[in-house]
């Protein structure tokens, strides 16, 4: 991704490069698209294609790189110019209330998720904590058991959230991981984790199962017929490694992780922000903020929460009037330098406000980048 703005030469504190993140945007194009019948996906998609004039103008004019596949943190990590992916697990320690007496003990860090393993056939399956709708007293519940349990062998979970506990150890270990959402709905025999300490782990994965089985919150949800929170996923482990300092910086969403890493850069966070003019004005009331990572998703409704095909092209219409408008003129006004959109599996888009400009560019159908 080319540099965005870290330094001003004019001494003007006003944001001049943003960089819009929305990596679900394929995945909506796709749920909005498809249909049984070929007439109907081609008025599906004139509809999608009407509802984003500017912004299929504005794709067409950038730059387009190709997406990349990668997790939260790795392009969470590469989106705010860090120089390399720093992990979930040492960067979501920092929010812990007695961080820096943990971390100067506990360098190399964990996560701890409580799932739902249900068995399939001749293995299990891993069902993740959103599925599950724990409650706060049921997670501290499960944590409590586990704490207690494990105490005489020296491993201790530290609560962050009720789906995410922490562990930290005092040396960098050999622990290599699936990441949650990869294994969400998922076969766990051939992703269990690996490394020199494996059967350790394993050995600790099965006893913790064995322990969440036998808890009064499993029998309360068994009796009315909830799924169980009957075991844990290990992901997210390793070190913090090199932070870059972006004082001029600043990171726009909800989630603990884009949380951490703005308090680690040193730069501003500014909650969800749901339209460009709302960003504008937390970014002016906060100087000096020279770039702004937003992380749309945050902003959004989620697509498997939507009940009508209406409310996602309600949605998807939206990103035309909050964003893409504003954000063409403000790139002809010479208000942003730059801006950066990745749409996940849709692409990434570089914008100059010379980009901007090519007018012999014609705008594309939103399947031309949905097919690449």
């Amino acid at each position: 991704m080319p540099e965005q703005g870290d330094a001003d030469t004019q001494g003007n504190s006003a944001p001049k490069a943003l960089t819009l993140w929305w990596p679900e945007a394929g995945d909506w194009f796709s749920a909005l698209y498809q249909d049984d019948s070929a007439a109907s996906r081609s008025d599906a998609l004139k509809k999608l294609d009407r509802a984003w004039p500017n912004g299929r103008r504005l794709l067409a004019r950038a730059n387009h790189y190709r997406s990349q596949k990668t997790g939260l943190a790795a392009q969470a990590s590469y989106l705010f110019h860090q120089p390399q992916t720093l992990a979930e697990a040492p960067v979501l320690a920092h929010l812990l209330a007695d961080a820096p007496s943990l971390l100067a003990h506990n360098p190399f860090w964990v996560i701890v998720s409580p799932v739902q393993l249900v068995p399939d056939r001749d293995t299990l399956r891993l069902f993740p904590p959103d599925n599950l709708a724990i409650q706060p007293q049921e997670a501290e519940a499960l944590f409590d058991a586990f704490n207690q349990h494990f105490k005489a062998d020296g491993v201790r979970l530290h609560w962050l959230s009720p789906t995410l506990w922490l562990l930290g150890m005092p040396q960098a270990i050999s622990l290599q991981t699936t990441p949650l959402a990869q294994a969400a709905n998922q076969s766990v025999d051939a992703i269990l984790p690996t490394g020199n300490a494996a059967s350790h782990w394993h050995s600790l994965m099965n006893e913790a199962q064995m322990l969440f089985h036998q808890q009064a919150v499993n029998e309360q949800r068994r009796e009315v017929g909830q799924p169980e929170i009957n075991g844990i996923w290990l992901w997210g482990e390793g070190t913090l490694g090199e932070v870059r300092s972006r004082p001029e910086a600043a990171i726009a969403g909800e989630s603990l992780y884009l949380k951490a890493l703005a308090d680690l850069s040193n730069s501003q966070w500014l909650p969800p922000c749901k339209t460009y003019q709302a960003w504008w004005k937390r970014a002016q009331t906060h100087p000096p903020c020279r770039h702004t990572l937003i992380h749309l998703s945050d902003a959004l409704p989620e697509l498997g929460s939507l009940t009508d095909p209406a409310q996602g092209h309600s949605v998807w219409q939206s990103l035309e009037t909050d964003w893409f408008v504003p954000i063409a003129n403000a790139l002809k006004s010479g208000a942003l330098d730059s801006v950066f959109i990745d749409l996940g599996t849709l692409g990434r888009f570089y914008l100059t406000p010379s980009a901007a400009r090519r007018f012999w560019r014609f705008r594309r159908s939103l399947r031309h980048w949905y097919a690449l």
